[in-house]
């Protein structure tokens, strides 16, 4: 099994999908004799490609036409290049197919449509758990971090029950998007986490969708519980210490104990659970 952290990365960072056969392999590297497959000439010429040179002058070349099938990049900071007309067409990034191959890697039923006025956003098929339960699967292809919420915004306008919102990373998976998912018991999902290529050069997943969504419920749980300083949770300690010592001894009550330390039941329960986790935290190391 093979990484494509480079396609994955490119996804997010080339704004319409579409780019020069020269800016593709220039961003995907190893990954670009995978990811080829992927992208479809468009028939037209660009009018300029970023300079090779990892971009550290920032600025781009200038494409201009050199004759037959022969075309000079040209600037103020480098030396010309000559390059085919291959080179300089412009490539978009088949987004449909992308969707069917993480589909099929999941075990989906597959699905295929834009989302209504969500821009590079496809529901790409479906979950069926169990009989009767069939939860939508949705890929967004961002670049800005306002673009992602956008998506989960509109999906989550369109769908009354629970979804699940996959990206190439979770680069621009904010708290924000985080929030409007868990109003909707929607999930996120990864795919640099979850998906590898194998031997046959097609995409795999490396756990099932049942474990990439335990893995979000796990993330969600963790990113959600409050961190303790030092000083409550010595207080806490404390205070459940004190609890542990005097339940059911002459009839003691949690109501009663709760009212001597001028604390609800519900919070002495809450502090509970939270020195327990502790202990274990501790006693694990």
């Amino acid at each position: 099994m093979t990484k494509l952290d480079r396609l994955w990365g490119t996804l997010e960072a080339v704004p319409d999908l579409a780019a020069t056969d020269l800016e593709w392999k220039w961003r995907l590297g190893a990954d670009y004799g995978f990811a080829k497959a992927f992208l479809v000439s468009r028939g037209q010429i660009a009018e300029s490609y970023p300079c090779p040179s990892q971009g550290q002058h920032g600025h781009r070349h200038r494409i201009i036409h050199d004759g037959d099938d022969r075309y000079a990049g040209v600037c103020d900071f480098c030396e010309e290049t000559s390059h085919s007309q291959a080179d300089v067409c412009i490539h978009g990034f088949n987004a449909a197919k992308l969707g069917k191959s993480v589909a099929s890697a999941f075990g989906l039923q597959p699905a295929d449509g834009d989302v209504p006025d969500a821009v590079k956003t496809y529901r790409i098929g479906t979950y069926a758990p169990r009989v009767g339960r069939r939860v939508p699967v949705f890929l967004t292809l961002q670049t800005r971090r306002k673009g992602f919420q956008g998506a989960a915004d509109r999906i989550a306008a369109i769908e009354n029950g629970p979804f699940i919102l996959m990206a190439p990373t979770a680069t621009l998976f904010q708290p924000e998007s985080e929030t409007i998912l868990k109003r909707r018991n929607a999930y996120f999902v990864s795919l640099q986490e979850v998906l590898e290529v194998n031997g046959r050069r097609q995409i795999a997943a490396v756990m099932t969708i049942e474990q990439a969504l335990d893995g979000s419920r796990k993330r969600r749980a963790k990113r959600g519980r409050p961190q303790l300083t030092s000083a409550e949770r010595r207080r806490y300690e404390k205070l459940w210490r004190g609890w542990e010592d005097v339940r059911g001894k002459a009839g003691m009550k949690m109501s009663e104990y709760c009212a001597q330390k001028d604390i609800t039941p519900k919070q002495l329960e809450s502090i509970g659970r939270q020195v327990r986790r502790a202990r274990r935290s501790s006693s694990a190391v």
